[in-house]
């Protein structure tokens, strides 16, 4: 559908917005697609991926204009009454394992609440976070995907139409539903707001507007507001980290060596460079090949010099595997086996053609992409790391492992 001119959407659409979740979909179509469906939004602020913050910063720093976007995409969608998702852990005051609950959240949820969105508590699992698994939670059902071959917003209607869930695998309707994540409609405000020209003169021509990007190391996750462009040593520097084994986009992102991370541009076209492009409207997955669209969720792990990278994706993977919706056979015995085989490589159980043979075997045919992803970053960090991977084929590794640190927030920085 063609943006109209004039509208919301034709000036998202000349702005260039690509979705800030970690897809890079054009939000236009989006916008489009959820008018004449009057779709219910959702936000969607559950920073799901491995050292996220961004949404959650949005939500306590830039509450008034996230409700102005919400009601700017309520007033052009028609649909129902907007919804805020976040995970339950985010409402835990005072665990000390969660430490997210801080006063800022709390008058940023009653402000919300004030203006007429709600809250939306979707379980702590990472595939809970996925699009479609959130607007299956609005309609009472299990938060797991929708089993779908294409992105809601290509499909005839946004949410068609019955999932299985739950132990007697009932239907349950899900009715037309937009969901975009905080950092994508607070952009949106600021393009009502400044105009499609002031977004599109920062950024790059791929990926235009401003972007946020986080960085988490030794313990603490700093949010900084840059463009798509920028290099990440200088966002390692900001957060005060090393140049050193890095993530750029978690599990469904690319890893690099120090040497790469030294040279590394976060655009499309710099991501290329590591082993994997956003594919637009695959969610937060980074596949190979695919026509540049943005610069995946922008969530950066750094880890010690003293860490070894190797074991640090065999424990990453092991969490993948036990985030599983259960639901195809990808993520329910794929990802398991995944671990199981990069395990492998250290004991000798298993070989880099019998992993490259099960990677094949896992691509595209989950039922959302979060499989495909997990295995993008599998290929990403045979290519970042075959050093250390060959020492640890022959059991050396002189890398000692450290404790993992708890992620606290961090105020954003110029």
């Amino acid at each position: 559908m063609t943006p109209r001119q004039g509208t919301l959407s034709g000036a998202v659409a000349a702005a260039g917005l690509g979705g800030r979740g970690g897809g890079g979909f054009p939000a236009a179509r989006k916008l489009d697609a959820a008018r004449s469906s009057h779709a219910r939004l959702i936000v969607n602020a559950c920073d799901g991926e491995i050292g996220a913050a961004k949404d959650r910063w949005v939500l306590d720093h830039r509450t008034a204009e996230l409700q102005h976007g919400i009601d700017l995409i309520r007033a052009w969608s028609g649909g129902l009454p907007p919804l805020l998702a976040i995970h339950a852990s985010s409402l835990r005051a005072g665990d000390p394992d969660h430490p997210t609950f801080t006063p800022a959240r709390r008058a940023a949820l009653d402000e919300l609440a004030a203006a007429g969105t709600d809250v939306l508590t979707v379980p702590d699992r990472y595939v809970a976070s996925e699009a479609s698994a959130i607007a299956a939670a609005a309609a009472g059902a299990d938060a797991r995907p929708v089993h779908h071959s294409r992105p809601l917003t290509q499909r005839r209607r946004l949410g068609e139409p019955a999932i299985t869930t739950g132990r007697d695998r009932g239907r349950v309707t899900v009715p037309p539903t937009l969901v975009l994540n905080a950092e994508t409609v607070w952009r949106i405000a600021q393009i009502a707001e400044h105009g499609p020209e002031w977004f599109r003169s920062l950024g790059t021509p791929s990926a235009p507007g401003p972007q946020l990007f986080s960085v988490a190391w030794n313990g603490i996750v700093s949010v900084f507001d840059s463009t798509a462009g920028v290099r990440l040593t200088e966002l390692l520097a900001g957060a005060g980290a090393p140049v050193s084994n890095t993530s750029i986009g978690g599990l469904g992102g690319v890893w690099a060596n120090p040497t790469e991370a030294a040279a590394a541009v976060l655009s499309p076209e710099g991501l290329a460079r590591l082993g994997g492009i956003p594919e637009a409207g695959a969610g937060p997955t980074v596949r190979c090949g695919r026509p540049p669209s943005g610069v995946g969720s922008g969530a950066i792990t750094v880890l010690p010099p003293d860490r070894c990278p190797v074991s640090k994706i065999a424990a990453w993977l092991r969490y993948a595997a036990r985030q599983s919706a259960r639901q195809c056979g990808p993520c329910m015995f794929g990802l398991d086996s995944l671990a199981s085989h990069w395990s492998g490589l250290s004991t000798g159980d298993t070989t880099l053609p019998r992993l490259q043979t099960l990677l094949a075997e896992i691509d595209g045919r989950g039922a959302c992409g979060f499989p495909d992803g997990v295995a993008a970053m599998t290929r990403s960090a045979l290519r970042a790391f075959p050093d250390e991977i060959a020492r640890h084929h022959r059991g050396r590794c002189a890398a000692e492992a450290a404790a993992p640190a708890r992620a606290i927030f961090h105020e954003a920085r110029p």
